[in-house]
């Protein structure tokens, strides 16, 4: 047990690592501070009642200075009261900085590392940015609550042992009796945390899979089939969260159900219930529902521990990845890419895409990429421009500028001139881009073209999208153009329009991944990807 125990602190060590804002480690000496000071003003207005109430009061000199005072000055229990409040918000209030602070924190690193490393599918991306950093954060504000908790524990120990530290080793005694069925529920608790988190990543792969071929669902009408496999992987989850609870709310409500049983006990004893004091009998209880959360937030951390695994796996498969994989270098080779050895796969994938995959592209040379659907077009296409990396093996790249259309065009939120000009460092004139637009007639009224119309993907038909993605290109000084079903959006004059434009370039090779290849019968060279069934993929060229 001590071993596990020393997992979760290399855990907490690990995340604090991870999020590298000094203000969380200030806060949580702020909030571990405040839990002191709020210890000792409970311990202050639970002796002032039973001062009010009862005479059966501890007898030590310290608390007798105390009941002396508070008699000549019986205000100070109100600013005592008003003081415990404020310290309690400021508790909760940097309690909850810390947390935002280390989800913004995690955030930051998944994005860095999905935009970096991007051997992730899109379905995972989004769910460890949006899921893993939020149960992450949550894992360490858990964390400084147990500090908190385990800082009114002691607090409270102390002025037991000043008064009663005969009784106090009975207190003990529970504690250890309540150890084991703790641990037994902390287990149980983390088995389902861990199948409730299967389940979520699950059910996000099929809500992503939904949301992305919307379309194609309802046209054949596979709602009901597709809705059913969320519905179930939901409810299982719902199922192991349910057990979570049961198990989670038993270690919280078991110390407090155990000194409620004792007490009930002792009471039955003359001679022990005579050693108890009103102010002793408060303060135990205050310990033990201490005792309580600190049993909570230890569960809390013992469920989140999934969590902080997945995202080492994320670190780890940083390590994996070597940059170096990918080498970005111009010049004036016969070959513009080179593939040496790669192989590839996919974050949390059972089997590689490609391995052992080489080839050569010679330059000004316009090379069709074919196969069937899945068989890694796309991903070979990535690894051409460095958008992914080689788990190893090499791609050189020589082109000095790539350009890039794909199925699903990139719009930003702006003005036509600032999304035909993404990625465009040169000087345009507006006159060359209006040009060019009516020579794709990118709109249908060709009359008053205003460069300044503020776009986004609602605005736009996925044709124009994709033609806004080949102004891009038509207006940039590119040497290597990646087409990757380029024209899947486009109507049949759309397409010849575009298709008579890319035949019009000079100087420039073009890698060409297309289910049209009739359309691109001016190609060069031809490169078809073949799956077999024990999925080893094979390049013919």
């Amino acid at each position: 047990m001590i071993k596990n125990y020393k997992k979760i602190i290399s855990k907490i060590f690990y995340v604090s690592k991870i999020s590298k804002s000094t203000n969380k480690k200030l806060s949580t000496l702020v909030v571990v501070l405040l839990a002191n000071f709020s210890a000792l003003l409970d311990v202050i207005i639970i002796l002032s009642i039973a001062f009010i109430f009862s005479d059966n009061i501890s007898d030590n000199k310290y608390i007798a200075e105390y009941l002396s005072f508070y008699e000549k000055n019986q205000y100070f229990l109100i600013v005592i009261v008003f003081l415990r409040f404020v310290t309690l918000f400021f508790q909760k209030i940097y309690t909850k900085k810390i947390e935002l602070v280390v989800d913004n924190d995690i955030k930051n690193h998944l994005v860095s590392e999905v935009f970096d490393k991007n051997n992730f599918s899109i379905s995972d991306s989004l769910f460890f940015v949006n899921v893993l950093s939020q149960h992450i954060s949550f894992f360490y504000s858990s964390f400084v609550n147990f500090l908190v908790t385990l800082t009114q524990v002691l607090a409270y120990s102390v002025y037991l042992i000043m008064t009663q530290a005969g009784l106090l080793g009975y207190m003990l005694i529970l504690v250890i009796c309540l150890y084991p069925p703790l641990r037994f529920l902390f287990n149980l608790a983390r088995k389902t945390m861990h199948e409730s988190y299967v389940s979520s990543k699950e059910a996000n792969n099929y809500i992503q899979n939904i949301i992305e071929n919307i379309f194609l669902i309802k046209l054949y009408e596979k709602g009901k089939g597709e809705l059913k496999k969320i519905n179930d992987t939901l409810n299982e989850r719902k199922k192991f969260l349910y057990k979570n609870e049961i198990y989670s709310t038993s270690t919280a409500i078991l110390p407090s159900f155990m000194v409620f049983l004792i007490f009930s006990i002792v009471a039955l004893s003359e001679r022990i219930l005579s050693l108890i004091t009103i102010d002793f009998l408060g303060i135990v209880l205050r310990l033990f529902q201490s005792l309580s959360v600190m049993s909570t937030t230890l569960s809390r951390m013992v469920n989140s521990y999934v969590h902080i695994e997945e995202l080492e796996k994320i670190d780890k498969n940083k390590q994996q990845i070597n940059n170096t994989n990918f080498i970005k270098s111009p010049g004036d080779d016969v070959n513009i890419i080179e593939v040496k050895n790669v192989a590839f796969q996919y974050f949390n994938s059972n089997f590689q895409t490609f391995n052992n995959l080489s080839l050569q592209l010679k330059k000004n040379l316009h090379y069709l990429v074919t196969g069937a659907n899945g068989v890694g077009k796309s991903t070979m296409l990535s690894l051409f421009a460095g958008v992914l990396i080689p788990s190893s093996g090499n791609v050189i790249n020589r082109s000095h500028k790539t350009g890039y259309v794909g199925p699903n065009p990139l719009i930003i939120e702006g003005t036509l001139r600032e999304n035909i000009l993404f990625g465009n460092d040169q000087n345009i004139p507006d006159e060359k881009l209006i040009s060019l637009i009516e020579e794709i007639n990118l709109f249908e009224s060709q009359e008053d073209i205003d460069l300044n119309i503020f776009l986004n993907n609602k605005s736009l038909s996925s044709g124009q999208m994709q033609k806004i993605s080949f102004l891009r290109i038509f207006i940039s000084k590119i040497d290597l153009l990646i087409l990757d079903e380029s024209t899947s959006n486009l109507d049949i004059e759309s397409k010849n329009k575009i298709v008579n434009k890319i035949k019009s370039l000079e100087g420039i090779t073009i890698i060409n991944s297309t289910h049209e290849p009739e359309l691109f019968d001016f190609y060069d060279g031809k490169i078809t990807i073949d799956l077999f069934r024990n999925e080893k993929r094979v390049i013919v060229d």
